[in-house]
């Protein structure tokens, strides 16, 4: 029996988990880190998924996330998913922004969850790829994040709401006028304009005497669309 010993060389450079035998008189192990840049260039899709597992570095796992989120990849989403249980909040944060570009329904009862999360900005990404996503289903859990602590997931809750076109977020925006952040004042007046309701026309009208000049503009802007509507009933 031949004295050699049977290596096992793994190849990380581009690709995770593959390998090749090779015969060695010492034992040799190659391991390194998968290329994130090659394998978004050669849009190795199903390569930057197994990125994400890899365990050695939590930036090759952030990264990964991010790649896949600019390539939009669908296929993604069931790990993505999973990687917003990553033990480390920078991947996690990358993997919501991910699910956010890709915008897949798949993944909305995940980012509904996620709104949930103690990390205000996973939250807040959460709440903005929910509205790029556009399904409904979202309304209620938005509306409820209305009330959040933080206003920079007040105002992405907001924004979204006003992307998802369902009157069922009209009374909470139309409550949201009168929020003490004043950027969430401005982001609920373009809400509104967006959803086109005329139960907004009085609130708006108030707001006009708000004493930050960019949140009177913000209502005069959604009360010129909404009077346009008026006029045409």
């Amino acid at each position: 029996m031949s004295s050699d010993v049977i290596v096992l060389i793994i190849c990380h450079a581009s690709t995770i988990g593959s390998y090749r035998i090779v015969p060695e008189k010492k034992m040799v192990l190659a391991l390194f880190k998968p290329n994130i840049a090659k394998l978004a260039a050669n849009g190795d899709s199903a390569g930057l998924i197994r990125a994400l597992q890899y365990k050695r570095d939590y930036r090759v796992r952030a990264a990964s996330a991010r790649a896949l989120g600019v390539a939009r990849a669908q296929r993604a989403v069931p790990a993505l998913t999973k990687a917003l249980g990553d033990e480390r909040e920078f991947v996690r944060v990358k993997a919501a922004e991910a699910l956010g570009e890709i915008a897949d329904q798949k993944a909305v009862n995940t980012l509904i969850h996620v709104l949930g999360n103690k990390n205000e900005e996973i939250r807040t990404i959460a709440a903005v790829a929910l509205g790029k996503v556009g399904e409904r289903q979202a309304v209620p859990s938005l509306i409820e994040v209305l009330s959040d602590d933080e206003w920079e997931v007040r105002r992405a809750a907001v924004e979204a709401l006003g992307k998802l076109s369902d009157i069922r977020g009209v009374p909470p925006l139309i409550d949201a006028l009168r929020d003490p952040v004043y950027d969430v004042r401005i982001a609920a007046a373009t809400s509104l304009r967006e959803l086109g309701d005329l139960r907004a026309v009085e609130p708006l009208k108030e707001l006009q005497s708000d004493t930050i000049l960019p949140v009177q503009t913000a209502a005069l802007i959604a009360l010129d669309k909404l009077r346009g509507k008026q006029s045409v009933i």
